[in-house]
């Protein structure tokens, strides 16, 4: 389903759906993630990953270093040159 005005970025447009309608795209169309009764290993968000044991690895250097929980500490600039990467601390 193309719905062009949700790229139009002219809040003032008459043809501009309001935020209940936005919503109610979400929830009719949008993604649902259903899990199994025992499943253990539930997503967490990324806040949290990052409070509670994510590293940030650099190349040619030992260890990791704490990522702070807004990501502010990570690397910028849009491109992977393979110099960091997260991952957990290796034990």
């Amino acid at each position: 389903m193309n719905i062009s005005c949700l790229k139009n970025l002219d809040p003032s447009l008459q043809a501009m759906p309001n935020l209940d309608q936005v919503h109610a795209l979400i929830q009719h169309y949008g993604p649902t993630v259903y899990f199994h009764p025992e499943e253990t290993y539930l997503p967490s968000s990324v806040p949290w990953f990052f409070k509670n044991g994510a590293l940030l690895y650099r190349f040619g250097k030992p260890g990791g270093e704490p990522i702070n929980s807004t990501g502010s500490n990570l690397p910028s600039g849009g491109q992977n040159d393979g110099s960091y990467w997260i991952d957990l601390p290796q034990e």
